[in-house]
């Protein structure tokens, strides 16, 4: 009986215990997602001179954790444009430049197409206007 004592104290004391579980690995929150085509962010306009971002960030005391908060700058990094509302983060959105300069952001919440751009030297943000086609990467997405 004293072998098969002594092999299972040999057996226990070369057991290791299972490594705890590693935590999952996050995102800061101001990360910028980028998982899908369509949220390339920083994104230069077709000529260079605009460059959009839209990043992901956390807004404290707003109805959702994250928004996504789109910018336009120039492309020598000046802010020209910080959108004030932005667009609930629990949903995606999808952006693209078209061939005048305008942004276009495609969100998937309701459906909504919005357009960013320079009018009367000011950036805005409005809905399309009469006329006016998104590029062809927005209308891909949209009828997915």
């Amino acid at each position: 009986m004293p072998t098969l004592s002594v092999l299972f104290s040999l057996l226990f004391a070369c057991t290791e215990a299972p490594a705890p579980p590693a935590a999952p690995r996050q995102a800061p929150p101001d990360a910028v997602r980028v998982a899908q085509a369509g949220q390339e962010s920083p994104l230069a306009s077709p000529d260079g001179r605009w460059v959009a971002k839209v990043p992901l960030s956390a807004v404290p005391g707003r109805e959702f954790a994250t928004w996504w908060l789109p910018e336009i700058a120039d492309a020598d990094g000046a802010l020209h444009y910080a959108d004030p509302e932005g667009f609930p983060g629990r949903f995606n959105v999808y952006w693209a430049w078209d061939a005048e300069d305008r942004l276009w952001l495609y969100e998937t919440d309701e459906g909504g197409l919005w357009v960013f751009a320079e009018e009367a030297g000011q950036w805005t943000r409005r809905p399309p206007r009469e006329g006016e086609a998104p590029p062809e990467s927005i209308v891909a997405r949209r009828a997915r």
